[in-house]
């Protein structure tokens, strides 16, 4: 919690070791505006008072982790293969509350995350032939992750990945290493509105800033004409 001087106004943030980062006087967490503490707030505060542990070894863990995503242009996120089979999205929220820790890493970090499967590397199918994997995918969709926000398009894989996960295909062709896949023009509309509700909800509930909302828009509009050959309008 944080006063002002007369202690007539104050703001709240409840501690998360993973939003911490370090600073000349120790460590700062970011608290955001909409917090402001209301007049029944100590007795809510008592409620939630108890043993503080000795963090200090795992804050230190995870300040330097962060300093390595702070200074990387590229994050890779390896998904477990038991989260792939539970539909468990507890490694994926882990690594994005580290990317939203604060305002300077969420700006950041845009387009920056591949994502990959490291132990289904051995499987003789493409992980979109692999159903828990198409679970996987869909679920975190439904559950509002911002995909488009997030993934790189470097390479595009993540976004050919999600695409070829989350729909429903009429045609699948395979030509060696090169796979032809064919959507109804439903089924693309579909994906592509659930996931710019995401994305929009996320740009809404983090203030991202109007240039940066339509750098992300133009690169998906040039993949999406590319490969799904609809052309978007914003």
């Amino acid at each position: 919690m944080v006063l002002n001087e007369s202690v007539s106004q104050g703001f709240w943030v409840l501690f998360d070791i993973e939003r911490t980062s370090p600073s000349s006087a120790g460590w700062w967490i970011e608290i955001p505006k909409i917090n402001e503490l209301s007049l029944n707030f100590k007795d809510f505060v008592l409620t939630l008072i108890g043993d503080i542990p000795n963090s200090l070894e795992e804050v230190q863990r995870l300040w330097m982790m962060s300093e390595q995503i702070k200074h990387s242009s590229l994050v890779i996120l390896p998904i477990p293969r038991i989260d792939v089979e539970n539909s468990n999205l507890s490694t994926l929220e882990s690594t994005i509350k580290k990317l939203t820790k604060n305002r300077e890493m969420i700006l950041q970090k845009r387009l920056s995350l591949e994502i990959c499967f490291p132990e289904y590397e051995l499987d003789s199918r493409e992980l979109y032939e692999i159903q828990e994997v198409r679970t996987w995918f869909k679920e975190s969709i439904r559950r509002g992750f911002p995909w488009f926000y997030f993934l790189s398009h470097e390479s595009e894989a993540g976004l050919t990945l999600l695409y070829a996960c989350a729909c429903e295909f009429l045609t699948i062709a395979n030509f060696g290493k090169f796979h032809y896949m064919e959507a109804s023009d439903e089924e693309k509309n579909r994906w592509l509105d659930n996931n710019f509700e995401n994305l929009n909800s996320f740009l809404q509930s983090h203030e991202i800033p109007y240039e940066i909302e339509m750098e992300i828009t133009g690169k998906l509009s040039t993949w999406v004409e590319k490969t799904l050959r609809i052309k978007l309008i914003y």
